[in-house]
């Protein structure tokens, strides 16, 4: 996370997050055009991405509370939550897209270094909501087959394994019998829920990487903005 990487070394050794570059820059002051620009759209940014790094560790949890449960009530409740956290994820991400989109405005009429930075700040912090946004395809891919095979799993069957439509239409049939190889899903059945975690996980260690090198350029800004 965001967050994590400027502080992880220091949380172990005082009760008190101290301040860094990274939390800095969303309190930076608006004492010019380039400042106001980073105040009004790189700051917002900076903070909903790092939003965003919580929910999906979050919805990683989430997923395997969905693995643990199967087959029980809570079960719909961990799906609750992660469609929560999916929308959570996918609103951030929407702004931040707009505010990118407002910052390539204002580096077109910044001059100089001024343009050169703002530029910079804007590829940084596009890279890491694209690597956001692949962990959000997942998260959301998997709760989408979920839901589906829940969906499917609900439908009438007739003895042989098929679609019961005459009970789907309310007409007399014989009770639907489920074959015995079928399950509600096989999205967390053997080692995929496994494969899954290692994706996002993956995912998220590069997000973290790209969030490393973009907070090192963080302090040179913090100090001309304060």
């Amino acid at each position: 996370m965001l967050a994590a990487l400027v502080l992880g070394s220091v949380v172990a050794q005082a009760p008190a997050p101290q301040a860094t570059p990274l939390l800095e820059i969303i309190r930076v002051h608006s004492n010019s055009a380039f400042c106001s620009s980073v105040h009004e759209r790189i700051a917002p940014s900076v903070a909903a991405l790092i939003e965003n790094d919580d929910s999906i560790a979050i919805g990683t949890r989430d997923l395997q509370a969905m693995g643990h449960d199967r087959g029980t009530a809570m079960m719909r409740m961990d799906m609750l939550h992660l469609e929560n956290d999916i929308a959570n994820i996918r609103r951030n991400l929407d702004v931040i897209y707009a505010l990118l989109a407002q910052a390539t405005s204002a580096a077109a009429s910044a001059q100089g270094a001024d343009n050169a930075t703002l530029e910079d700040l804007k590829d940084r912090l596009r890279k890491i909501a694209d690597s956001q946004r692949a962990q959000l395809n997942v998260l959301g891919g998997t709760l989408d087959a979920e839901q589906m095979a829940e969906m499917n799993a609900d439908i009438p069957r007739d003895p042989s394994g098929g679609p019961d439509i005459e009970s789907s239409k309310g007409g007399e049939s014989l009770p639907a019998a489920p074959s015995p190889t079928e399950t509600p899903s096989d999205t967390f059945s053997g080692g995929s829920l496994g494969k899954i975690e290692l994706q996002v996980v993956d995912g998220m260690n590069s997000t973290h990487r790209v969030e490393g090198e973009f907070t090192a350029s963080l302090a040179p800004i913090v100090a001309r903005c304060k």
